[in-house]
């Protein structure tokens, strides 16, 4: 089942959710953080307006982690950050900066999967973020093939022949609520039943209600004859 959606961050400032949603957007992927401390200036507003609006999201962090104990201080950031938030989408690592390209592709895969083995311990569903530029020649895909991909291929059609989650097809998309360009994406598998289904994010802890209030306490008021009712 495709379903189109977009992803967001601080640089696409002040969105109008019910337009985005009233667009035919069925999904939102909202970035939570970034490095080792900074977290997206618009994220809870972004995640907030798009819930009020009716559209599920998930969120990613961009990495610049140059080492698997980095790796580690990021991932615990991101978890800190998105705590809390109703995720029915994937939590996604964003591994694509330039600097982390020297380090290699042993050092960036090992990056790449320390930090999502802790989301998914933490009870997330994980998901690697990349281009097929990084997937052929900075990362061991082979080694990070357990966790779904969310594949950046900005083609008429991707040109990664592995398998893929989703696919952000475009850099330069325009969508009612959002000033100037947004990234567009599709979804190939129903995301929000598969992590509901298997107990992932949190979910049925959100969801579980509140207890009721104990009944009032019931008073029982024994009248004897010539007694009055003030002061009961």
């Amino acid at each position: 089942m495709e379903k189109q959606g977009i992803d967001v961050s601080k640089w696409q400032g002040e969105i109008e959710w019910p337009r985005v949603a009233a667009s035919g957007v069925a999904f939102a992927m909202v970035r939570a953080s970034y490095g080792r401390d900074s977290e997206d200036p618009r994220f809870k507003a972004n995640i907030s307006g798009a819930a009020a609006s009716g559209l599920p999201c998930g969120a990613y962090h961009y990495c610049y982690a140059m080492s698997v104990e980095e790796a580690k201080t990021e991932a615990e950031f991101f978890l800190r950050t998105v705590k809390g938030q109703r995720l029915e989408y994937p939590l996604a690592l964003d591994l694509e900066d330039a600097s982390l390209a020297p380090l290699g592709r042993e050092t960036l895969t090992a990056i790449a999967n320390v930090f999502l083995q802790a989301v998914e311990e933490a009870g997330y569903y994980a998901m690697l973020y990349a281009n097929p530029n990084w997937l052929n020649n900075y990362l061991d895909a082979e080694a990070l093939s357990r966790y779904d991909l969310w594949l950046a291929n900005w083609t008429e059609n991707p040109t990664y022949p592995g398998s893929y989650g989703m696919w952000q097809y475009s850099s330069q998309g325009r969508i009612d609520g959002v000033s100037g360009n947004v990234d567009r994406d599709v979804s190939y598998k129903d995301y929000p039943q598969i992590i509901k289904e298997n107990g992932f994010n949190h979910l049925g802890e959100a969801e579980t209600p509140e207890p009721p209030l104990p009944p009032a306490e019931e008073h029982v008021y024994i009248v004897q004859p010539g007694d009055t009712l003030s002061g009961i």
